[in-house]
């Protein structure tokens, strides 16, 4: 499939992603992206670099995502699916990894990058993770609470 990023028009990408190849179009786009800035980084610095490469959410292909649009209660694979994220972290040997783990929030990400790289002292935050709909997005509410939330 050989499609050319710039196929995708906005109004292509608000019609949702029936048409799979524009998806996949842009997949392929930013896959090549982020590995070439990873390369110059890797191979043109003469420092040593912290790389995070972090999504804003999940997917959204579960066949109840229409509740992404109208307020309501998302399946417990709804919420999986969208509050799952893409987090690749490189750290240089330099920095302790020690505090890392699989269910760090974004937030603390950074602060560990900040304490255990630059040696800075932000501590922690409480990991939450929060769900919205589009038709009101700053309803923010903890993804625990919702009705078919599974920690699992």
């Amino acid at each position: 499939l050989n499609l050319p990023f710039s196929d995708l028009t906005i109004e292509k990408a608000r019609e949702g992603w029936a048409d799979k190849s524009h998806y996949i179009g842009q997949l392929i786009h930013v896959n090549n992206s982020i590995q070439e800035t990873v390369d110059t980084i890797l191979n043109k610095s003469d420092r040593e670099s912290v790389i995070v490469i972090q999504g804003d959410h999940g997917t959204a292909s579960s066949p109840d995502r229409h509740s992404l649009y109208f307020q309501g209660n998302p399946s417990a694979e709804l919420i999986k699916e969208r509050t799952s994220i893409l987090n690749a972290i490189r750290l240089p040997p330099s920095c302790d990894d020690g505090a890392l783990h699989h269910s760090l929030s974004p937030v603390n990400i950074f602060r560990i990058i900040f304490d255990y790289c630059l040696g800075t002292s932000f501590g922690l935050t409480e990991d939450r993770t929060y769900w919205h709909s589009y038709d009101r997005p700053f309803d923010f509410r903890p993804i625990n609470e919702l009705p078919n939330y599974s920690p699992n």
